[in-house]
């Protein structure tokens, strides 16, 4: 609900709620397992998008999923 644009929230949070679509989740990294304080990937904003740079090592759900949610960093102060 704190995040994504108000067009996003519409179209992505009932389908994701109601069970019509399920997300996979990409969390875990190399060395740091699924320690969200931890993460690396980084999200940096460009275009209209982001760019997003690391690795990920699991991503649950990922072979039944219909859409991907990543966790990025997208503040650099890692604080």
């Amino acid at each position: 609900m704190k995040g994504g644009t108000e067009e996003q929230k519409h179209e992505w949070l009932p389908q994701l709620a109601s069970g019509e679509i399920m997300a996979a989740v990409a969390v875990t990294e190399p060395d740091f397992g699924s320690d969200v304080a931890g993460i690396k990937v980084t999200a940096t904003a460009k275009d209209g998008g982001y760019v997003i740079n690391g690795v990920k090592t699991w991503c649950t759900f990922a072979a039944r999923a219909d859409v991907l949610m990543l966790l990025a960093r997208t503040d650099p102060d890692r604080t």
